[in-house]
């Protein structure tokens, strides 16, 4: 699995888009066109930093579209970033029917319960039919 360095490197650095104009404005209009409070813990009396959901490749950071980001406060944004790489280090390593599988029962359990968040119906389902 490539790291984001490795996806955004052969344009620009990253620090150097992070730290760019073009990214500055890109947050700030952001912020103004969504309102700047944290999307997991919900306050809106915390600042708050663009998170990319994905990094897409070939596509420098302040042309995501609004579906690639999400606001986040400081202590939200640093504890999702820890959980996301847990979640790709233990995923790089599954084969693809394990994959296809877990992926197949978040399908199924967010179309019956519209949710796939964690503490949700979708865990409650997941507890429910020994899966986990």
């Amino acid at each position: 699995m490539k790291s984001i360095k490795d996806i955004i490197a052969p344009r620009t650095s990253f620090t150097k888009q992070w730290n760019s104009p073009e990214w500055t404005q890109r947050a700030q209009e952001f912020r103004r066109k969504h309102g700047s409070w944290c999307r997991l813990c919900r306050r809106s009396d915390v600042a708050t930093q663009v998170h990319h959901i994905n990094y897409l490749p070939d596509v420098d950071l302040a042309d995501h579209p609004d579906e690639e980001l999400a606001l986040m406060c400081v202590n939200c944004h640093k504890e999702w970033t820890k959980l996301m790489r847990a979640y790709r280090k233990l995923f790089s390593s599954w084969d693809v029917p394990t994959l296809t599988f877990l992926f197949g029962v978040l399908k199924v359990a967010k179309e019956k319960y519209g949710t796939t968040y964690a503490g949700s119906k979708l865990m409650q389902a997941l507890e429910k039919s020994n899966f986990i």
